[in-house]
């Protein structure tokens, strides 16, 4: 066990956190990195692996604190919660994700620290879910779905932490990523251009060539496009499996299977997201627009005056 020092210090700077005094948290952690380093020749073993043990935990600790300082000094734009690049027209949510170069300063300090600490410890999921999520605001999204994949193969053995939960938040974020990567966005087509059709997974892997193409023209999609939706679906469900209380899943996979025109399963994804946040807009809102997809034209109304109501 690491020296009665080390974690005294250590906890005063989780204590110091929980205040909401993230300098001085910091200034603690990085106390206890510099004293794990002194020890690094210890003849030990035990203590030794402790040490490392810690160190890397603060590491991490101190990567959350200079996230929550992020968000005291930058506002909105520190979020560790991917937004659906379906929600919004791309060039707005780049312009949105713009940093200057105080606030890149921050998030590269972050992924600093996750990186230290994989190096120390790779089994640390807080340590890739944390990075992943830095990179999703940086637009790296294969690193980041790197790291998630990182993070949910090492879910099933972790000590100490709820695995299952983080495995579910992994599974969401690499969905955003996915999508986000292929620049797929939402593009509203009135119904009555097209029959309602509805997407199958047989139809895709089995149905013939001129199908296939019919339906691809149909869903104004190409088939790489078309599958990068079917992988988000995937993991949606993966999350949805693990957690079904997960409300990004639910409203992740809705948004999907809109760009998929399947209204009829996207209205059952964000009436199960309302049942677990009844506040939330984005559901109220494309729920709405799917039952009007469906000439369900009274229910969206109610459901388009409630997202509305949620703005004021």
């Amino acid at each position: 066990m690491a020296n009665d020092v080390i974690l005294t210090i250590f906890n005063k700077g989780v204590s110091l956190g929980e205040m909401g005094k993230y300098e001085e948290a910091i200034e603690c952690y990085d106390n206890v990195i510099e004293r794990c380093d002194n020890e690094i020749d210890i003849d030990d073993v035990v203590i030794r692996q402790s040490n490392n043990d810690v160190k890397a935990d603060a590491l991490i600790n101190k990567a959350s604190s200079l996230w929550e300082m992020g968000q005291q000094k930058f506002g909105s734009k520190f979020q560790f919660k991917p937004i659906p690049v379906t929600v919004y027209p791309q060039e707005e949510y780049t312009a949105n994700m713009i940093f200057t170069q105080a606030e890149l300063d921050f998030l590269y300090a972050i992924i600093e620290c996750c990186d230290k600490a994989i190096e120390i410890d790779d089994q640390k999921l807080y340590a890739w879910t944390n990075k992943g999520n830095t990179l999703v605001l940086l637009r790296n999204h294969e690193e980041a779905i790197e790291c998630f994949d990182k993070t949910i193969e090492r879910c099933d053995n972790a000590i100490g932490i709820d695995g299952n939960n983080v495995k579910a938040e992994a599974w969401i974020s690499k969905a955003a990523s996915l999508g986000e990567m292929h620049g797929i966005q939402f593009k509203p087509i009135p119904a009555t251009i097209y029959p309602q059709k509805k997407y199958t997974a047989q139809f895709h892997s089995q149905g013939t060539q001129n199908m296939k193409k019919e339906y691809l023209r149909w869903l104004g999609v190409t088939q790489a496009q078309l599958d990068i939706l079917c992988a988000v679906i995937e993991c949606c469900d993966k999350a949805i499996e693990i957690d079904e209380k997960k409300l990004n899943a639910w409203s992740n996979k809705g948004l999907t299977l809109v760009l998929l025109r399947n209204h009829e399963e996207a209205i059952e994804c964000f009436h199960n997201a309302l049942k677990i946040d009844d506040r939330d807009k984005m559901s109220w809102w494309f729920k709405g627009y799917s039952l009007g997809q469906l000439l369900r034209i009274e229910e969206a109304k109610i459901c388009l005056s409630i997202a509305e109501k949620l703005d004021e």
